[in-house]
């Protein structure tokens, strides 16, 4: 502001600060809560045949003004049921992929990929295995974490492999289930 008079002659100057996340007071937009935009990260459980990819549909809740640095893992559970390290690849991951509207990501052998600004819904596709071994439906978890200078979020899915003909016949480039049940002859 500036007043000038015969008396006074004065200027300054204000910095005003809008946030989104989650930080500051509540301000008179007629709701009761600081506004956080801050996006969040939810995934959804996948199943599919073995030999096929699983895909895991995941999203951020709000759009985020800035690429997000999101990391794969996997927990492999033990005894029946249980997948494991011949199932998929858990160590190296850069054999598994993201696909969102603007084209595919490779994921780096650590589990680490960028999502691109804006991008709300995304799809993390994990190769599976496929031997001629009747094992039944065996699962693991995928965890993703989120984590930038303004947003630290993750979620958990569980990954189902059947090899029993129940499935959806995936992209293993066969017409058909996968089914390794044994017959007698």
């Amino acid at each position: 502001a500036n007043a000038t008079s015969s008396y006074i002659t004065d200027s300054d100057t204000a910095t005003g600060t809008i946030t989104d996340d989650g930080t500051g007071s509540d301000g008179d937009d007629g709701g009761s809560t600081v506004d956080d935009d801050r996006p969040t990260l939810t995934l959804s459980d996948a199943t599919m045949e073995e030999g096929s990819a699983l895909s895991f549909s995941a999203s951020l809740s709000n759009a985020s003004a800035y690429a997000e640095v999101i990391t794969l893992g996997t927990t492999l559970g033990s005894g029946s049921g249980a997948a494991d390290a011949s199932d998929f690849t858990t160590t190296d991951k850069s054999t598994w992929t993201v696909v969102h509207s603007g084209g595919t990501i490779s994921v780096a052998a650590d589990g680490s990929f960028t999502l691109p600004a804006g991008v709300t819904s995304f799809t993390i596709k994990v190769p599976t295995t496929s031997d001629s071994v009747y094992e039944g439906a065996e699962t693991f978890t995928l965890t993703a974490n989120a984590t930038s200078s303004y947003i630290t979020d993750s979620d958990t899915a569980t990954g189902t492999i059947t090899d029993d003909g129940t499935g959806s016949d995936g992209d293993d480039g066969g017409s058909t289930v996968d089914d390794d049940r044994p017959t007698l002859t």
